[in-house]
């Protein structure tokens, strides 16, 4: 069967129909579509909304959001990431089809006070079996990235994606599978990554005593108006030597199934006090303490290529939730 495609691009730049086409490598058993792609306007955030809570319905410590959250978060340009530069520009294209959003891209690139200028794909996603729109919406992106003089792109780099899609140090998660497979078959490879395990309904045992003299504190901070962190130190004398942070996760939403995770977002060691136990020690201390702040599951990260955390903490009866990947490519002419 042939699928002919009727596109029309708006302030997308010289885009065709072949560009979407000539990747269609396999037969489309689809109907003919009448599809657009424009550039985002703040009126079409609460269609955007809740095509992106259809999307991440089964990706985990997603939550739905409003189409006034989503409005917000488009228009920032600041980092995730404290370290990181703002975006010094940033522009997104919907697709659409009879009125229906199909999928929606933001990209944007770094400020010039950086030593190289990189392309940041913020978010990108489409719903399952539109992957011409996909495809469209990716072309859009890499070509306003060319005019720009930009070569190096960087998808769902951790400290650029949105706050409220999953949590902190996340990428693109594997359950956007379709995103992932996308985005590889147009030669963006795996750069980084981060895995999630968690711990359901933990019952923490009373942490063991430690066999050197080390002084432990443990202090509850304001982290946003959704809630606290508690933040564990260990010192000897008065340097830190290992620290434990924790937060729930009701910061990301405000549904109430999100009130009883809680994630721990940091774990620390000095490497001559490893192997000490002094890190399952704190690990279990801060569990303690968010299981009588009445946290009921636990989750846990740590880099993809981080083997040693990864045995620690599946060795403790954390059990795998989600593996996310940041992926990059060299744009060509």
């Amino acid at each position: 069967m042939m699928t002919v495609l009727f596109l029309e691009f708006h302030n997308a730049g010289s885009i065709s129909a072949a560009d979407v086409s000539e990747i269609s490598t396999y037969d489309l058993k689809t109907l003919s579509i009448h599809m657009e792609i424009c550039q985002y306007t703040p009126d079409l955030a609460e269609e955007i909304a809740k095509a992106y809570n259809r999307q991440v319905r089964k990706v985990p410590y997603c939550y739905g959001i409003t189409g006034t959250l989503f409005r917000a978060e488009a228009a920032e340009r600041l980092p995730r990431g404290a370290n990181d530069v703002p975006l010094e520009w940033q522009t997104e294209y919907v697709a659409t089809e009879a009125g229906r959003v199909l999928g929606f891209i933001q990209v944007g690139a770094k400020s010039k006070n950086t030593n190289e200028r990189e392309g940041m794909i913020r978010f990108f996603w489409y719903e399952p079996g539109h992957r011409a729109a996909g495809q469209a919406l990716l072309n859009a992106a890499e070509q306003m990235l060319r005019e720009r003089g930009i070569r190096r792109v960087l998808a769902f780099h951790q400290n650029y994606t949105y706050s409220f899609y999953q949590l902190q140090y996340s990428y693109l998660s594997t359950h956007l599978g379709h995103i992932d497979a996308l985005l590889r078959l147009n030669k963006y490879r795996r750069t980084a990554g981060e895995v999630f395990l968690q711990k359901l309904d933990f019952d923490p045992p009373e942490p063991k005593r430690l066999n050197f003299g080390v002084r432990i504190t443990a202090r509850w901070e304001k982290r946003s108006p959704a809630g606290s962190n508690v933040r564990m130190v260990g010192y000897m004398g008065e340097i830190a030597i290992a620290e434990c942070i924790a937060h729930g996760i009701a910061e990301y939403s405000n549904e109430d199934p999100a009130k009883d995770w809680f994630y721990i977002a940091w774990l620390g060691v000095d490497e001559s006090f490893r192997g000490k136990h002094l890190g399952r020690h704190l690990l279990e201390r801060t569990m303690l303490q968010m299981r009588r702040a009445g946290y009921r599951h636990a989750i846990i990260s740590t880099a993809a290529n981080n083997h040693l955390a990864f045995v620690f903490y599946t060795n403790l009866g954390f059990e795998v939730s989600d593996w996310t990947f940041g992926l990059s490519k060299i744009l060509g002419d």
